[in-house]
């Protein structure tokens, strides 16, 4: 059992808060750590699974070259740009969104009406979900949308 006089705690004797908090901080930076790491063996365990249940398509098919990996390199070009855009977001400062969020949101709006738009909206499978504009790829308008509320909300 220890016994500390109330004067040696009021002069700074023993000083736990400190450690505590230097601990809880290790605790989130682990914390953090395992979550990257946990995302990564999820991206890892995709990568496989496509390239398992394509590699045969692929390579039987001339659309893709012959290509056993085709949709593999795909996939990987996705996630390599995903854990970019991880990456430059972890560094960045979260309050920088707050003075754009009514212009996302409105960016947002006006993608999810520009899918109506003859010429700009792209009828798959007889639903209008996708925007192709020009040159630019296809991007489906509800992933942006879903960026603007997520910054709405935070």
């Amino acid at each position: 059992m220890q016994t500390t006089s109330v004067r040696s705690q009021k002069r700074g004797g023993e000083a736990h808060a400190p450690k505590e908090k230097k601990q809880g901080k290790k605790l989130k930076n682990a914390s953090d750590f395992l979550i990257v790491f946990l995302t990564l063996v999820l991206v890892v365990i995709g990568l496989v699974m496509v390239y398992d249940s394509s590699y045969y398509v692929a390579q039987q098919s001339a659309e893709f070259n012959n290509d056993a990996a085709y949709f593999l390199k795909k996939q990987l070009y996705g996630a390599v740009a995903g854990a970019t855009f991880m990456i430059i977001f972890a560094i960045m400062d979260y309050r920088i969104w707050r003075k754009s969020v009514l212009p996302l949101l409105i960016a947002a709006l006006v993608l999810m009406v520009l899918v109506w738009v003859p010429g700009i909206g792209i009828n798959i499978n007889g639903s209008n979900r996708w925007i192709k504009i020009g040159p630019l790829p296809s991007i489906q308008s509800s992933e942006p949308a879903k960026f603007a509320l997520i910054v709405y909300l935070a």
